[in-house]
């Protein structure tokens, strides 16, 4: 394959009619990963891995949350009492006994610390929230079992909260099931209905407000405006990427990425906003207690970098580092796997370690060495993946993606997601005959 002459409008950072652009083409066409989720490294585990009532040791660990010092907390849910560790997995101090009076607890399956930084826990057994201090001295009843709008005739499940509301998930019989809304003095707001027949344990919301909500018994995530109203469903029921089993627990870390704990599926799983699978780590039916196996995985908490996942069988908390290698750039180029006529693209004639299909791609001399240019990352599971990093204070960009299987005709292809700044991408093309992707970045005048 001979690459086409270079051309200012294909290759080249343009400027013409006030717009500025930058383009980027990849080999393979399949997918452009989010380098914000491009991997979990894992740092250490929580608990002795065996059941028991030590310090340390949990009987069931199942809802995690972390308070702003980075200390987690863990509800120790077989022994009805709540266990607080430091940053790096130390024992702090626990609290709780068994009991139906303030500050007591019947099985805890559920803890959130609010922005007040005091620590919302919910029990199934007493059917209730309960809102203690850190140090777990009681302080109310938040939402307490009943049969009024604001009372909780099942049990509750995961707490976030965003703009001043108090999200619940609330199981049971219909009506009784979806997501209550309360303000943070516990003026109850609305429900969030989801359908009958799900069961809504995991709660989570996005930087732009949409509630997401796990629906265990369905395999799926239901998403809703910030004002309630169903948008949309992600994933199914199953164990192919995008599909749970049994999500129990969901979390966004601060790249809008989201992390799903499946329970039967045995695994931690990160998606995009749309339900894309990005990483998948654990297997159905491989519970061991090696790191990243899981046995009825069912607690999530993230801290800045730091994610904590409950699992739960293996009676630990295993702890990761999410991984960020950003390549900050106005355009590159990738191939991959080029044999026969198309290797030619891999060859580097003016041995400066760029390949000819990266010298016309970025508007440089393929007979003359050139500076070294940026280079894509490949993720663990070969998938490719970039960060395009702007301003913050730019506004009015315009992303469109085009495929091409011959460098010279270009058609659009797939969608580009716009997460944050920095701005991360996901691209996915929509046939295999279009072997090449660019990505023009354009700002509007």
């Amino acid at each position: 394959m001979t690459p086409p002459a270079k051309s200012k409008f294909l290759f080249r950072k343009k400027r013409s009619l006030g717009c500025s652009a930058w383009i980027i083409t990849l080999w393979p066409c399949f997918t452009l990963v989010p380098v914000g989720s491009a991997g979990l490294i894992h740092l250490r585990t929580i608990g002795t891995g065996t059941s028991g009532s030590a310090n340390g040791q949990f009987n069931t660990p199942v809802g995690l949350a972390v308070d702003a010092s980075s200390n987690l907390y863990v509800a120790d849910f077989g022994n009805r009492r709540i266990q607080v560790f430091n940053s790096s997995g130390g024992f702090l101090r626990h609290f709780g006994v068994q009991g139906t009076g303030p500050g007591q607890f019947r099985n805890p399956i559920t803890v959130a610390v609010s922005p007040a930084q005091t620590l919302y826990v919910g029990e199934t057994l007493n059917s209730r929230v309960q809102v203690v201090d850190l140090q777990g001295n009681f302080i109310s009843n938040f939402a307490v079992k009943g049969s009024q709008p604001e009372n909780i005739p099942g049990e509750p499940r995961e707490i976030a909260f965003a703009g001043g509301v108090v999200h619940i998930c609330q199981v049971g019989s219909a009506p009784a099931t979806g997501v209550k809304r309360y303000t943070a003095a516990g003026d109850y707001i609305d429900l969030l209905a989801t359908p009958t027949e799900t069961y809504p344990e995991g709660v989570a919301i996005d930087s732009q407000g949409q509630i997401f909500v796990a629906s265990s018994n369905r395999g799926k995530i239901e998403v809703f405006s910030p004002t309630g109203q169903p948008l949309r469903t992600l994933g199914s029921r199953g164990t192919a990427p995008g599909q749970m089993l049994n999500p129990r627990a969901i979390e966004f870390d601060a790249d809008n990425s989201l992390y799903v704990v499946d329970d039967l599926g045995g695994r931690l799983q990160v998606l995009d906003r749309d339900g894309n699978s990005m990483l998948i780590i654990g297997e159905q039916n491989q519970p061991g207690p090696a790191n990243d196996r899981f046995n009825r995985p069912s607690g999530l908490a993230i801290d800045g970098d730091t994610v904590y996942v409950a699992d739960t069988g293996n009676q630990r908390v295993q702890v990761y580092q999410i991984t960020r290698d950003q390549i900050t750039l106005a355009a590159f180029a990738a191939s991959f796997n080029l044999a026969g006529a198309d290797a030619e693209a891999l060859s580097d004639s003016d041995v400066d370690g760029q390949p000819l299909l990266l010298e016309y791609a970025l508007g440089t001399n393929p007979t003359q060495a050139d500076s070294a240019a940026p280079q894509p990352l490949l993720s663990a599971d070969g998938q490719f993946q970039i960060a395009v990093t702007r301003p913050s204070t730019t506004t009015g960009l315009q992303y469109a993606v085009e495929a091409s299987g011959n460098l010279q005709a270009w058609s659009t292809a797939g969608t580009v997601v716009i997460e944050d700044s920095p701005t991360r991408l996901r691209v996915a093309a929509e046939s295999p005959n279009l072997r090449y992707l660019r990505l023009r970045v354009t700002l509007q005048p």
